[in-house]
């Protein structure tokens, strides 16, 4: 979802055009941020074997409710993000109109859903990220020397001077380490004996994603360099069209189509539970409360259309609430009532938590409104 998701996807394809080779700073910076993000709030959420906002709650009711809206109103945008992203690859696939998109992809939905058949729809997503893996291999390698002869000719100039704006967009947020966390208690990941496994898979997981996220910039910023003009209303998409031809575009289209399906499963399984942190003692069908996001997400989709702003403003949503959430999980990680001694965050990891709410504040004051400016224009 922080990889290949659409947002990820648009965003990667408009900062690389808009900001050129500085983008690349705000890449590594957002890189280490998530890297310490996921480490502490996956630390905190498994040592107390506890929800975000479970832990919010025994701190401050107020503050687990509040949390709460935040957390369900981006994962109703996510999830509106994403349904973009499926219609989207379909439309690429077949070519057809967004209403006839919807209704297929309304469909296949709601069978998964109704059939228990999401483990199928992950098992491909895995599948077609692999192979989207290769094939950014493929056009970052040949993207390489025009970058290099870019930068001898001083053609990469970078054209907006707020690299907060791409920064804060980009970075995980409070949102993907909570659903993170919260997966790993599901499979029964908690205590003592597991901070040390979780700790090894969410250094993996920063690493690989920043891996993944230098070869998406390397292979937009090379088609950006070629003189290539991106269409404002499929950026990403572009990128494929303008490097490979029309195989690489639908293949973009296909993984496009699949990721987005597989994270609107996972924003949709993210509403539920934080929803439960608004009105504790719900227990709707989850059947029931995924089949009524899909209709609701797809009702916006076919009024709004499909604009790239809308999952660049997902994306940058989620990060608003950053300084907030990483303020909950130091006080938790100190707290003796939340954790026990030997779960409390180290001194290392109270000092990175505190830089990180620093850095995220100032970049949050600078980006904020130009993440609800971009989602107007």
């Amino acid at each position: 979802m922080g990889t290949f998701g659409p947002s990820i996807l648009t965003q990667f394809a408009v900062f690389s055009e808009g900001y050129r080779q500085a983008f690349l700073w705000a890449i590594i910076a957002a890189g280490i941020v998530n890297a310490i993000m996921l480490l502490v709030t996956w630390h905190v959420i498994c040592g107390a074997g506890l929800t975000l906002t479970d832990i919010a709650a025994r701190i401050s009711q107020s503050l687990s409710i509040i949390l709460s809206f935040g957390f369900c109103f981006c994962s109703v945008c996510f999830n509106i993000s994403n349904m973009c992203g499926a219609f989207q690859g379909l439309q690429i696939i077949f070519e057809n109109r967004t209403e006839i998109a919807i209704a297929i992809i309304l469909l296949v939905l709601a069978g998964t859903t109704l059939t228990g058949a999401k483990n199928a729809v992950d098992r491909l997503m895995h599948i077609f990220g692999a192979i989207m893996v290769f094939v950014l291999i493929y056009m970052s390698i040949g993207s390489f020397e025009r970058i290099s002869a870019g930068v001898a000719t001083n053609v990469t100039d970078c054209r907006e001077e707020n690299l907060f704006y791409p920064f804060m967009s980009i970075l995980f947020g409070s949102f993907i380490p909570s659903i993170g966390g919260h997966k790993l208690l599901d499979e029964g990941v908690h205590g003592e004996n597991n901070l040390l496994p979780v700790a090894v898979s969410a250094s993996i997981c920063a690493f690989a994603s920043l891996l993944m996220r230098l070869l998406l910039f390397t292979a937009d910023y090379g088609v950006v360099l070629s003189g290539a003009t991106l269409d404002k209303n499929s950026p990403a998409a572009e990128v494929f069209l303008s490097y490979g031809g029309i195989m690489f575009y639908k293949l973009f289209g296909l993984v496009q189509l699949i990721c987005s399906l597989s994270c609107v499963f996972s924003s949709t399984y993210s509403f539920k539970t934080f929803f439960s942190g608004i009105i504790p003692e719900s227990r709707f069908s989850t059947k029931y409360a995924v089949l009524i996001m899909f209709i609701f997400c797809s009702a916006v989709v076919n009024f709004a259309g499909i604009p790239a702003q809308l999952m660049v403003f997902a994306g940058g949503l989620s990060s608003l609430l950053t300084p907030l959430t990483m303020l909950l999980v130091l006080v938790a990680g100190r707290s003796k009532l939340i954790l026990n001694d030997e779960y409390r965050l180290s001194l290392t990891a109270q000092v990175c938590s505190v830089a990180v709410i620093i850095i995220t504040s100032i970049g949050g004051l600078n980006a904020a409104e130009k993440i609800f400016l971009n989602l107007l224009c």
